[in-house]
C-alpha cells in the first residue's frame, strides 16, 4: 500500500484541455499576401480567433462549424491609414468593406477614442482603431473648444506652437497637460492627451520647417 501511494504521489497529474471548437471554411479562394498566386479551393481552419491552417481540402476537425465559401475570396483584413470615422455607422461600414483596422487623423469630440474603447471592450462589429483625437492645426476644429474650454484664448488667436496644445491654464496661472472635459468616465483621458501632444509636436515641427 505504501509503495502504491508513493507511486501515485510521484506520478505527474495530466490535465487534458479540450481545444476550443474550430471554424472551418471550405472551398475557399485565398489571397494571403505571401504566395505569388491565389490559393484556390483550399480549407481554412480557424481556432480561438486565429488561423490555424490553410491547405488542401481535408476532413474538418470533429465538432467544427463548417461554412462552404465556394466561389468566394478570403484575404487579410485591410488597414485604412487615413480615416475620419466618427460614429458607429461609419465604423460598421468600414468593417463590412473589409477594413479591420483604421487610423484616424482628426475626429471631433474624441469619437475615435470612444470607438477604440468600444472595440477593446468587446464590440466585434467595428474595426480596431488607432486613435489620434483632434487634428491639431493652426485653426483647430471649433469642437475642440467645446471639449476643452480651457483653451479659450486660442479660439481667436489660433495655435502658434506645440506648447499651446499641450497645456491648459490653471487659476494660478501655471501650466499642465490639458485633458478633455467631456469624455465618458470609462474612457481614460491620459492616452488621448498623449496622442494629441505627439500629434501637435509633429505638426509644430513640420510648420517650423515649412517656414
Amino acid at each position: 500500500m505504501r509503495a502504491l501511494l508513493l507511486l501515485l504521489t510521484a506520478a505527474p497529474i495530466a490535465t487534458a484541455q479540450t481545444p476550443p471548437p474550430a471554424l472551418v471554411l471550405t472551398h475557399a479562394n485565398v489571397i494571403d499576401g505571401i504566395a505569388p498566386q491565389p490559393l484556390r479551393d483550399v480549407t481554412v481552419v480557424i481556432r480561438d480567433g486565429k488561423i490555424e491552417s490553410v491547405g488542401p481540402r481535408a476532413a474538418p476537425p470533429a465538432g467544427a462549424t463548417v461554412i462552404d465559401v465556394r466561389g468566394r475570396w478570403v484575404l487579410p483584413g485591410l488597414i485604412d491609414l487615413h480615416a475620419h470615422i466618427a460614429d458607429l455607422t461609419a465604423a460598421r461600414t468600414a468593417l463590412a468593406s473589409g477594413v479591420t483596422t483604421v487610423r484616424t487623423l482628426g475626429v471631433d469630440h474624441f469619437a475615435d477614442i470612444g470607438l477604440r474603447e468600444l472595440h477593446r471592450g468587446g464590440a466585434v462589429d467595428i474595426p480596431d482603431v488607432l486613435a489620434a483625437g483632434y487634428h491639431v492645426r493652426p485653426r483647430p476644429s471649433e469642437a475642440l473648444f467645446l471639449d476643452v474650454p480651457q483653451l479659450v484664448d486660442l479660439l481667436s488667436a489660433g495655435v502658434s506652437g506645440a506648447d499651446n496644445v499641450r497645456r491648459r491654464r490653471s487659476p494660478q496661472g501655471q501650466t499642465s497637460p490639458w485633458r478633455p472635459t467631456r469624455m465618458a468616465t470609462k474612457v481614460p483621458t491620459p492616452p488621448c492627451a498623449r496622442a494629441c501632444a505627439r500629434s501637435s509636436t509633429a505638426r509644430g515641427s513640420a510648420t517650423k520647417r515649412s517656414r
